[in-house]
């Protein structure tokens, strides 16, 4: 477009320049893609030079939206990458959720799975952390989608039929009318890929499911509707007419998208209509200008055309040709098709392997990282919690929670007189026992050497007490320890603090002092921190 016809000069106001351009690129607004994405760029590199962020942004997700409606899917998706990042800003929520629609669908058309499912997953945690429902919905449309392309309809229909129920209250009418375009191409799909291993009655069945769908999407159209909608919910209505027996009701919808399609320059969608008409003709016996019109198909397809488009294409060449009796030509063409259909189902294989190898990896490496996380919170030597899982646990304490400190009488001896590796077994048997003498919600911990801390929730300071002592009574009573020479025994020194309401560094204090009180008085004993 030649700015200067639809601008004033604005070498000195490049603030007025910006708002012309903010406005030729809106999707709303840019009549061609192209044109679209031409525009948005350069608004947005004029806002980045002006240091006007949020402008920035909007322009570059307008980028990424062009260039997808003009079919270009990796570019789409290399302009997703740049705008994400200028989109931060909470006041670009909007622009930011249709940009990972717009990344999932790209690389669903471009078969690139993986990253399809991390576009629609970032957009479904965005969605719950702004609580829309609207955006609820384009996640679970772009799941489907990915569903969609693997060849799995049926889940397909199942995840977006939920979404539209749970979430489509909510949602604003592009949205809704969306998923209402989005069901019904997926029920197409569905069609196409098992018209011919189907019966005649489970084929229509998919095309009734989507009638409903695609009428509401086409009576939701308004005077102000973006050209896309018209196309894609108009074309949607008329392929449906077709394969439906409709065949003069389906001539104005078809002929509608396709006119508009033409003039927009949605080439994807011309392509995938013109298709359709093709098979019109061939239904009006109009089989002649079917065949040219498929030829001219192909040959623009030939250089990176939808593969299901092309399929659809090769298909009604064939047709076309056996009705003219041109037996070798639809021969030739039932052979691309069949061809056609081997590699987009190996295809479909082969991601579907890739996606189950990944999401396996990604599952080992969660449990990895979680028994990682675990291990860097228990004592390496017991196996029962660290210092730093302590102090986690306890960033809450409720009243008749009770901390006790408990200390191994003359360890170090037993260290000097058999070997740290006996200590080492008696502090691994002693674990034991205080795991045995803590519920579910209590927290056994090894701070360091020879002590280990208890925290008994809720228990109170009498009943503590009594766990405590029953605690020291097994220690001093066992009659024998493995570990050491026969008639060596163990004794331990148990500190007491009630900890409710108070923080753990002084719960932990006055649990020590109850400790050390243990200890003056001749060890083997239980103390209770003093008010």
């Amino acid at each position: 477009m030649d700015e200067t016809q639809t601008s004033p000069d604005t070498s000195d106001e490049p603030l007025a320049r910006l708002a012309v351009l903010l406005k030729q690129a809106d999707p709303a607004q840019a009549s061609r893609p192209t044109q679209g994405a031409e525009l948005a760029l350069k608004a947005r590199d004029l806002a980045m030079a002006l240091a006007r962020p949020l402008d920035a942004g909007r322009a570059a997700a307008w980028h990424c939206t062009h260039l997808f409606r003009a079919g270009n899917y990796q570019g789409a998706d290399a302009a997703a990458l740049v705008a994400l990042p200028l989109l931060a800003a909470p006041a670009l929520v909007e622009e930011r959720c249709e940009t990972l629609r717009v990344q999932a669908m790209a690389n669903c058309e471009r078969g690139h799975f993986g990253a399809a499912l991390e576009a629609a997953q970032r957009l479904g945690s965005v969605a719950a952390e702004v609580r829309s429902p609207g955006w609820a919905l384009m996640a679970a449309l772009a799941l489907a989608a990915c569903y969609d392309r693997l060849g799995d309809a049926w889940q397909a229909t199942r995840v977006l039929d939920e979404g539209i129920h749970a979430h489509s209250a909510g949602a604003t009418p592009r949205q809704r009318f969306i998923a209402l375009v989005a069901m019904s191409a997926v029920l197409i799909d569905s069609f196409h890929r098992m018209r011919d291993a189907l019966l005649p009655e489970e084929g229509q069945e998919c095309l009734r499911r989507a009638r409903p769908y695609a009428e509401a999407a086409v009576q939701s159209l308004g005077p102000t509707s973006e050209p896309l909608a018209e196309v894609t919910s108009r074309g949607n209505l008329g392929e449906i007419l077709l394969w439906s027996g409709e065949i003069e009701a389906a001539r104005l919808p078809l002929q509608t998208a396709m006119a508009r399609a033409h003039e927009c320059g949605f080439v994807g969608y011309a392509h995938r209509t013109e298709a359709t008409w093709c098979q019109w003709l061939v239904a009006c016996g109009r089989a002649e200008e079917a065949r040219m019109l498929a030829e001219t198909l192909l040959l623009q397809l030939a250089d990176g055309g939808s593969l299901a488009t092309t399929i659809r294409v090769r298909d009604a060449a064939y047709r076309a040709c056996r009705t003219l009796g041109q037996a070798e030509a639809a021969l030739q063409h039932h052979e691309h098709f069949e061809r056609l259909e081997r590699r987009r189902t190996l295809g479909e294989m082969r991601a579907m392997g890739q996606l189950f190898v990944t999401r396996t990896e990604a599952m080992t490496l969660a449990r990895r990282a979680d028994e990682f996380e675990r291990m860097a919170q228990r004592d390496e030597l017991t196996g029962l919690a660290n210092r730093s899982l302590l102090q986690q646990r306890a960033t809450h304490l409720a009243p008749g929670d009770v901390l006790a400190i408990i200390d191994i009488d003359h360890f170090k001896q037993i260290n000097d007189a058999h070997g740290h590796a006996a200590g080492d077994a008696v502090l691994v048997r002693l674990a034991r026992l205080f795991e045995e003498c803590t519920r579910d919600g209590d927290l056994a911990a090894r701070t360091g050497g020879e002590e280990f801390v208890l925290l008994l929730r809720g228990l109170g300071v009498g009943a503590a007490v009594d766990v405590c002592e029953r605690l020291r009574l097994t220690v001093a009573q066992q009659g024998s320890w493995p570990e050491l020479p026969a008639g060596e025994g163990l004794t331990v020194s148990i500190g007491l603090a009630a900890a409710g309401e108070q923080s753990l560094e002084t719960a932990t204090r006055r649990a020590d002092a109850a400790l050390y009180d243990a200890k003056r008085a001749g060890r083997n004993r239980v103390v209770v921190a003093r008010d």
